[in-house]
C-alpha cells in the first residue's frame, strides 16, 4: 500500500486477513487551512510505528493540498535507511521525464505529473487489490529518503479534477 517503509518493515505488523498485531499510534494531528482566507489545506501527522527498530525512528507525513496540486512532505527522524511508496492504480502508466518528473496516464488521456523534490525516485512493479481477493498487476513509484526526507509534487488539471469550493 502507499506508505513509508523504514529498514525494509511496515509500521503495523500486519498478517492473514485484517490481522495486526504490533500497531502504530498516531501522534500529533493537524489538520486546518493554511491561513486565514487560504484556499489551501494542511494535514500533518507522524506515529510511533517503528518503535521497536534501533532509535526508536518517527515518520512524520505533511500533506498541502491547494487547487490543482498536493504536496507530500516525508521525514523519519532519526535518519536510516527509508522508502515511500505511491501505489498506482492498474492502467495507469508512469514516464519518467529524465529530470525527476514522471508523467501519469490513463486510458484516457494524461491524468497529472509528479514532481520530485527530494529523494531517489524508480519505478517498481506492484500488484493492488481492486476487489475482495483480486490482484491486478501495476506499478508503484518508489522514492527513496535522502537524510529521511522526501518530497513529491502532485499537479493535475482542475478541468480534470475540480477542487470543491
Amino acid at each position: 500500500h502507499s506508505t513509508v517503509q523504514v529498514a525494509g518493515q511496515d509500521s503495523s505488523e500486519v498478517w492473514a486477513g485484517f490481522r495486526v498485531g504490533r500497531r502504530a499510534r498516531p501522534l500529533g494531528l493537524e489538520v486546518g487551512p493554511d491561513g486565514p482566507g487560504e484556499p489551501a489545506w494542511h494535514v500533518t501527522c507522524a506515529h510511533d510505528g517503528y518503535r521497536f527498530l534501533p532509535g526508536a525512528p518517527r515518520h512524520r507525513r505533511e500533506w498541502r493540498l491547494a487547487a490543482g496540486e498536493l504536496l507530500v512532505h516525508d521525514r523519519v527522524e532519526p535518519a536510516t535507511e527509508a522508502v515511500a511508496r505511491y501505489l498506482l492504480a492498474p492502467g495507469v502508466q508512469a514516464r519518467g521525464d529524465g529530470s525527476g518528473g514522471w508523467q501519469l496516464h490513463g486510458p484516457g488521456g494524461p491524468l497529472a505529473t509528479v514532481e520530485v523534490l527530494q529523494g531517489r525516485a524508480r519505478l517498481a512493479a506492484a500488484q493492488a487489490t481492486t476487489s475482495f481477493g483480486l490482484l491486478d498487476d501495476t506499478s508503484c513509484l518508489t522514492i527513496d529518503l535522502v537524510d529521511g526526507r522526501a518530497a513529491t509534487r502532485w499537479r493535475w488539471s482542475d478541468d480534470a479534477h475540480p477542487f470543491p469550493d
